[in-house]
């Protein structure tokens, strides 16, 4: 109940130390399977609080919750080219609202397509591809904002840097699962982009309203645009957020950190 990518840090230090539960082919003997697990286990680890709640009712010892984190080597706003970006997708001078992800019906992009919508000149960036694309684009059309959105189409993610880079805000409009610890929001916090989210408990476990992010009503078109127009009318506070976003995931959600952390409560059992 961990990221595959906590789990390999700890793998580099230990070898293997578990199992990965759950999965496309989760079925009643898995789910048996996964309880025992559970109930056996001297340490159980969730990537956030809302997961610890459905270990621990399942029998879980009291779980370590340890949300994701970020390669703040690689997402280093000092090492990024935003330029480049805006200048290829027409953005130059343009206040950037973004997104990144695959375009899928459940992931709030109409949601946020119709706060932008009510933001006179404010350009939507959403970086990435997907099944839900050619509805998404025509419901921009039909909106009348299309020549204020962009569809990158799929970026490689050695080049996600200089596109959350060109963003002067970026945004989580939906977490279908209300458990996942969403990648993407750690890697905007690690570019310093201010950001935007929904008021959620797995969100909540990285974001603090106006410290080092900014939540909204899930699911609330209204509440969304709130944030959005708070942040374009405020510079500062955008930096500010941004800033501390970065020095958040610098200090705690590192890979590093969060290997060491998983490894000294293996220490303490």
């Amino acid at each position: 109940m961990s990221s595959p990518r906590i789990s390999d840090a700890i793998r580099q230090r230990l070898g293997p130390v578990g199992v990965w539960l759950g999965g496309p082919e989760h079925t009643a003997n898995t789910a048996a399977a996964e309880r025992r697990a559970l109930r056996l286990a001297s340490l159980v680890v969730t990537v956030s609080s809302p997961l610890a709640r459905m270990a621990r009712g399942l029998g879980a010892v009291d779980p370590l919750v340890v949300p994701n984190g970020a390669d703040t080597r690689r997402f280093d706003p000092a090492e990024a080219d935003p330029s480049a970006v805006r200048t290829r997708f027409g953005l130059d001078g343009r206040l950037v609202v973004g997104w990144a992800g695959v375009l899928r019906d459940w992931h709030g992009l109409e949601l946020l397509l119709e706060a932008v919508g009510r933001l006179p000149g404010v350009a939507l960036l959403v970086v990435g591809d997907g099944p839900g694309r050619d509805v998404f684009e025509a419901k921009a059309a039909a909106a009348g904002v299309a020549d204020r959105v962009v569809v990158t189409g799929r970026v490689p993610h050695e080049e996600m840097p200089h596109f959350i880079a060109a963003m002067d805000i970026a945004v989580v409009a939906d977490d279908r699962t209300g458990v996942a610890s969403p990648m993407k929001l750690l890697e905007y916090m690690a570019m310093g982009v201010a950001v935007v989210a929904p008021a959620m408990d797995n969100i909540r476990d990285v974001l603090t309203e106006g410290v080092n992010g900014l939540l909204f009503e899930a699911g609330s078109s209204d509440a969304l645009l709130s944030c959005l127009r708070q942040l374009h009318d405020d510079p500062a506070l955008r930096a500010a957020l941004g800033a501390a976003a970065q020095r958040s995931v610098r200090s705690e959600r590192t890979w590093t950190r969060i290997a060491s952390d998983i490894l000294q409560r293996m220490n303490d059992v």
